[in-house]
């Protein structure tokens, strides 16, 4: 008797050891980390899109993200995500993997032209389409989607020297070289300073690596050194918001400094709400590029023309309106 529960034992266990590794079988293989050798992907057949986003840090970048996640699991298609928090070193790396795994599409948005052609020349080698969201590189891309952020800096900035009357003193904060939309941005600022001859400008450059505080600091150097600055013109959401930190911080020296921000994230546009000194700020859709760049890889493999270029809408969202609106 003792022998044959033994043996019903046994045949239990190597049953339980067999349905085991069936599950485990049919699991996909893990997403890319950056680290070590990347396993191939098993996705039964769906679409597989590796997606570098070069920060999630902020309000344009999470929205960026729910689009993507968004129109992916409305069409079915698998997604390998990574945030490479701004370190270039850590996106190539993770492209890469992205390539290693055997992807079949590559949705980035590069922190720098240059220092993502590497990866894009890697990607077109091994037969791999590449979108590019927000910014871009030179080469090796099938779809660059973004709203027109050189019309928008443009916008923007005529808003902000209207409201100092056209004349006085202006803080750009200018990126580092190599991020393609901040870079357009700054270029619509130049086009409608034309027009304002007796305007004067100050540059000051941040990278953006260290987020909102860092631009709180840049702001404040630049204030100190430029007490009379009229006008600041903000790059991005954690600019502008690092801006306002700053002249509220100090407000018998800056209380008349206006800022126009970009991006219209929700915690700039309860700031104009709240009559602050924020005036306007340039939205985007960062929801609908990401959901266009999951489009867009599907119809790239499914042979379908597509634009080299998809510009996405935007539009300014003032004070005054936003107070009204409050008020309402």
């Amino acid at each position: 008797m003792k022998k044959f529960q033994k043996a019903i034992a046994v045949l239990l266990s190597l049953a339980m050891l067999l349905a085991f590794a069936a599950c485990g079988a049919s699991e996909s293989a893990p997403a890319a980390s950056g680290t070590g050798d990347p396993a191939p992907a098993d996705n039964g057949g769906k679409t597989h899109i590796g997606v570098a986003y070069c920060t999630l840090a902020e309000e344009f970048a999470v929205d960026l993200q729910k689009g993507v996640q968004e129109k992916a699991r409305e069409l079915g298609v698998e997604i390998s995500e990574v945030d490479y928090a701004l370190d270039l070193s850590k996106g190539n790396d993770e492209v890469d993997n992205f390539i290693q795994m055997g992807v079949d599409a590559i949705i980035l948005w590069p922190l720098d032209a240059a220092a993502f052609a590497g990866a894009g020349e890697k990607a077109a080698a091994a037969g791999i389409p590449v979108v590019t969201v927000d910014s871009t590189i030179d080469e090796n891309v099938s779809c660059f989607i973004a709203s027109d952020n050189r019309a928008g800096g443009k916008e923007a900035a005529l808003y902000g020297l209207e409201a100092i009357g056209g004349k006085g003193k202006v803080l750009i904060i200018t990126p580092a070289p190599g991020m393609t939309s901040l870079e357009d941005r700054c270029e619509g600022y130049y086009d409608a300073l034309k027009d304002y001859p007796d305007v004067e400008v100050i540059e000051q450059m941040d990278p953006g690596t260290q987020a909102r505080a860092g631009y709180a600091q840049t702001v404040e150097n630049a204030l100190n050194a430029n007490p009379d600055v009229d006008l600041i013109l903000a790059n991005c959401g954690d600019c502008a918001l690092g801006a306002l930190s700053t002249v509220e911080l100090y407000p018998d020296k800056f209380a008349d400094v206006k800022i126009i921000g970009y991006d219209a994230t929700p915690e700039q546009v309860k700031a104009m709400q709240e009559g602050r000194q924020i005036i306007a700020s340039m939205a985007q859709n960062p929801m609908n590029i990401g959901s266009l760049a999951v489009e867009s890889v599907q119809k790239i493999l499914a042979g379908e023309t597509v634009d080299a270029v998809v510009r996405t809408p935007g539009g300014l969202v003032t004070r005054e309106e936003e107070m009204a609106k409050a008020a309402a």
